[in-house]
This record gives C-alpha cells, sequence and structure tokens, in this order.
C-alpha cells in the first residue's frame, strides 16, 4: 500500500466475515436489505453496498474460527 499511496495519503482496510451460525441469518438480511437502503443517504452508490453483502456472503468461512 505504501507503494501506491501519494506521501500523507491513507489505506483503510476494512475486514468482514461471517457472524456466528446463529446470527448469520439476521446478518445477511440486514446486509441484503437495510444497509443497502441507508447507504443511499451517504453515498449514491447503492449497487456498491449491495455487491458488499453478496461477496461477504459468498467469501470462504474460516475453518478455525468460530469454532
Amino acid at each position: 500500500m505504501r507503494r501506491v499511496l501519494r506521501p500523507g495519503g491513507r489505506a483503510y482496510v476494512l475486514e468482514f466475515s461471517h457472524p456466528v451460525a446463529w446470527l448469520s441469518p439476521l446478518y445477511f438480511w440486514h446486509m441484503r436489505n437495510i444497509m443497502p437502503k441507508y447507504a443511499q443517504f451517504i453515498t449514491p452508490e447503492r449497487g456498491a453496498y449491495e455487491y458488499l453483502g453478496e461477496s461477504i456472503r459468498t467469501f470462504p468461512r474460516n475453518p478455525i474460527w468460530p469454532p
């Protein structure tokens, strides 16, 4: 990241992962139905937030965590 940032530039890294199994249905429902609607108030890029939820859902789970 240092190589591509301008001097004094900042990089922000957001880490998303799967929640624990019992919370997963609510979490992904929220990411699919609520998050894009709230995002409209901040940015016109609603599709980016729809994509975010879907990409988290399809990302492979960590086989070690959560136990």
